[in-house]
């Protein structure tokens, strides 16, 4: 994955778990996933959101499990 792919997967990863977890609006996740069509590019972005939402969650248990030095540093 190329570091430009990353970070637009990571900003929706952070759109898509913030918005679950605090607010009951969702239009913000509704017009990101919007993006997210059906399709070999639709599959591919999909595929980077999910590996992304795992990497950040592998970084919360770290966090919340009290090891830190765990967190990846990109």
């Amino acid at each position: 994955m190329n570091l430009e792919e990353y970070i637009a997967a990571r900003k929706d990863a952070l759109m898509l778990l913030g918005t679950a977890v605090r607010s009951a609006e969702h239009s913000d996740l509704f017009r990101t996933t919007e993006t997210y069509r059906a399709g070999g590019e639709g599959k591919e972005k999909t595929d980077r959101l999910l590996a992304t939402v795992y990497s950040l969650l592998k970084d919360v248990m770290a966090l919340v499990s009290g090891a830190p030095e765990l967190v990846r540093q990109y």
